[in-house]
């Protein structure tokens, strides 16, 4: 099982989602846990590649969920995190479209980002 950060970045009852180059699934920034580093170190080092002009705040563990990998279909464990940001957004690395997104909206999740959207959605954050 691989470990993962992600970061629900919540502004005006809307999070927001990436999409990588070539893929069509929206998925929650984020990556693969590296050795040596934490969830929280994860997490910045992906934000720093994918969306560089983006600043977080005020970031906090929220739960942890298993499900598979949108790209790879092996099993991940996933260390989500909640934050907020200065709502600047300019995509870098394999990330080409960044997009706030409220609830009900219809895009192609990943199974396990609908899981996380739809549990942000029954805790009044969404």
């Amino acid at each position: 099982m691989r470990n993962i950060a992600c970061v629900a970045i919540i502004q005006n009852k809307k999070v927001l989602l990436t999409k990588e180059s070539g893929r069509e699934i929206w998925t929650l920034p984020g990556g693969q846990i590296e050795t040596g580093e934490n969830s929280q170190q994860t997490i910045g080092r992906e934000i720093a590649e994918e969306l560089p002009d983006l600043k977080i705040n005020d970031l906090k563990f929220y739960k942890k969920f298993c499900g598979h990998s949108p790209h790879q279909g092996d099993l991940i464990s996933v260390d989500v995190y909640l934050a907020t940001s200065n709502n600047k957004i300019e995509t870098a690395a394999e990330v080409d479209q960044a997009e706030w997104l409220a609830y009900g909206t219809n895009y192609n999740l990943s199974e396990i980002t609908k899981n996380i959207i739809d549990d942000l959605h029954q805790n009044n954050f969404l």
